[in-house]
């Protein structure tokens, strides 16, 4: 199965810096490329393998939920320009394979949060333990079930044109099209705030570089252990109920 990255531009050439950059990290891994744009692109410059002229409705970012008709991989994994590919793919895209759909959620996770959820979403809510996926991240087979959630998020944009950012439109559509997306850990989708790093940084998603104590990672890491701080009388209130206790045994054997 040919397996792809799938970058969007539209009307925002600028952002075409950072699409370079992450071509650089892409290579590393012998991964395909796709631009899909609305920019006469010198793909000179760039190297991509496949460069999409696209007509899409939106001028900000909830364009993302249009590339599925485009998408032109058996596996396509569609990401941000700031994303930059530091660690062995193959886990996601073997995981990709077989569930068709894997996702990472926001480093702020909790979609409640969001003053667009409280106000104009609010009728498309119908949990208050909702998570918030994050868009710039998609990995996906087109199946079925796929299409379905990229209608639906297709149908919220046009619903809530007012909403510039696609990420709680996205979450929602996750939700409501009943897709049964794997869900990988946060270094698969490291943003470098509120969240935390244990093993090897797979994917760097931010506009500045990754701090290169974090790009050392990529070697095997002993897990740090986090002792519950207990305080000292609640700690010997436990120490004379297990006492009690071993008492009470003997005296009734």
């Amino acid at each position: 199965m040919e397996v792809g990255i799938i970058y969007l531009n539209y009307d925002n050439p600028n952002l075409l810096a950072e699409t370079r950059l992450s071509l650089l990290t892409l290579k590393n891994w012998g991964l395909k490329s796709c631009l899909i744009t609305n920019h006469e692109v010198d793909n000179r410059e760039f190297g991509f393998d496949i460069v999409i002229q696209a007509d899409l409705p939106f001028s900000d970012n909830k364009n993302m939920g249009f590339i599925y008709e485009y998408a032109p991989f058996d596996v396509n994994w569609y990401v941000d320009s700031d994303v930059y590919f530091y660690g062995d793919p193959t886990y996601a895209i073997e995981k990709c394979k077989r569930h068709s759909l894997c996702l990472t959620h926001s480093p702020l996770y909790h979609l409640g949060y969001r003053s667009n959820i409280q106000n104009e979403l609010k009728e498309e809510v119908t949990s208050n333990d909702l998570i918030e996926y994050q868009a710039g991240w998609v990995l996906f087979i087109k199946n079925e079930s796929n299409e379905k959630l990229f209608k639906t998020c297709q149908e919220l944009s046009y619903k809530y044109e007012s909403i510039s950012h696609n990420q709680q439109i996205f979450s929602l559509a996750v939700e409501k099209s009943n897709v049964n997306p794997f869900i990988l850990t946060s270094n698969w989708n490291f943003r470098g705030f509120h969240q935390y790093l244990h093993g090897e940084l797979k994917c760097w998603h931010n506009h500045w570089p990754p701090p290169e104590s974090e790009k050392k990672r990529n070697i095997s890491q002993e897990p740090k252990i986090v002792k519950p701080l207990i305080s000292l009388s609640y700690r010997s209130k436990m120490l004379l109920s297990l006492y009690i206790d071993k008492i009470k045994r003997n005296i009734f054997i």
